[in-house]
């Protein structure tokens, strides 16, 4: 329940938030859009933010080698718990 914003919590608002990030040849993320909204601007703010501090990935290499950077898409699902 850490990372749920808490006026959403408060609200009971739900979504689901597809997300891209962009990444560069050092893994590290470089940019986030949203793809398709929770409509709920606090929780698709959260979900960049989150994923923009806490994602790493392995770059890709071009033909001579060299590690590149890329994209990854994906999509977070925000519940609450059920009580």
């Amino acid at each position: 329940m850490g990372d749920y914003p808490i006026s959403a919590r408060r609200e009971k608002r739900e979504g689901s938030v597809e997300f891209k990030v962009r990444y560069g040849a050092d893994g590290w993320p470089v940019g986030c859009e949203i793809v398709s909204s929770s409509g709920h601007d606090d929780l698709d703010a959260i979900t960049c933010q989150l994923v923009q501090a806490r994602a790493r990935f392995g770059p890709g290499k071009n033909a001579q080698g060299e590690a590149v950077g890329g994209t990854y898409q994906n999509k977070v699902n925000w519940r609450l718990p059920k009580r």
